[in-house]
């Protein structure tokens, strides 16, 4: 790998803005579609995922209570 490797990323990247900027309105919105569909996806599971974790951490912190009040009972 050359040390000027970080340099010809950004020029691809510029290259391929300017590219992106040239294109027609009707020509992006297939890719804007796809962006907002993927994106509202995304955000879908990450909800879901986040459920999920919740219930898991409410599951393992009553768990925890549950064993603590049986501990104390065991103790006294």
């Amino acid at each position: 790998m050359t040390s000027n490797c970080g340099n010809q990323t950004g020029q691809v990247g510029k290259v391929l803005g300017d590219k992106w900027k040239a294109l027609k309105l009707e020509d992006r919105k297939p890719y804007e579609d796809q962006a907002r569909e993927d994106k509202a996806r995304y955000e879908s599971e990450k909800l879901a995922y986040q459920n999920v974790r919740h219930l898991h951490t409410r599951h393992r912190d009553q768990a925890d209570i549950k064993q603590r009040d049986e501990d104390e009972e065991e103790s006294s």
